[in-house]
């Protein structure tokens, strides 16, 4: 329910939200229980947050999960802590959209050049993202708890292209079932 609460403060704040909802499923004829469907990362998300189409874009886990794999294999009692934003590329959801689609390529390259300029610290945080949505998400995952949701090699973020700003989208919130203390503000 946690997640669904999320989704819906999201909605509420005017920020990209999944749709999120409970489903009872049943499989050759063995009722199986509720399971939780979430959306996935498209076109319809943004345009049903209200938000004209435009990409989504993330930073890669996959160079992670490579260091971490290597590290695990090397010593299992490794503490992997090679977690950095120099070892992640920008990438794209529903990549085969911006073939053939020069509007959304170069939205696209605008998005990754936004981001990339604000890793590098070329630029500031102002002229990367929709400050006043970046702070709103913030605070409800924050609010929530939902520590996922606040770590960089998590976020989603949809490139608005009236704003040409890049704005969070929220999902996979995570937030604890029980909290022995309250770590608002992270990171």
């Amino acid at each position: 329910i946690n997640e669904y609460i999320f989704h819906k403060l999201l909605q509420h704040e005017n920020l990209p939200y999944l749709r999120y909802s409970f489903l009872p499923l049943s499989i050759n004829g063995k009722y199986l229980g509720i399971y939780a469907m979430e959306e996935h990362f498209s076109k319809t998300v943004v345009e049903n947050s209200g938000f004209r189409e435009g990409p989504i874009i993330k930073l890669s886990e996959q160079d992670l999960r490579n260091e971490y794999l290597l590290m695990r294999n090397i010593d299992s009692q490794s503490n992997f802590s090679g977690i950095s934003i120099d070892n992640s590329d920008i990438s794209v959801f529903n990549i085969n959209k911006l073939k053939g689609n020069s509007s959304q390529l170069s939205q696209y390259q605008l998005a990754y050049n936004l981001l990339k300029k604000y890793l590098n610290k070329k630029i500031s945080t102002e002229d990367a993202f929709d400050v006043k949505r970046m702070a709103r998400y913030f605070a409800i995952s924050d609010l929530l708890q939902s520590t996922k949701s606040n770590s960089w090699r998590d976020m989603r973020f949809y490139f608005d292209p009236i704003s040409s700003r890049l704005v969070p989208i929220g999902y996979d919130a995570s937030p604890p079932i029980k909290s022995n203390s309250r770590l608002l503000s992270i990171d």
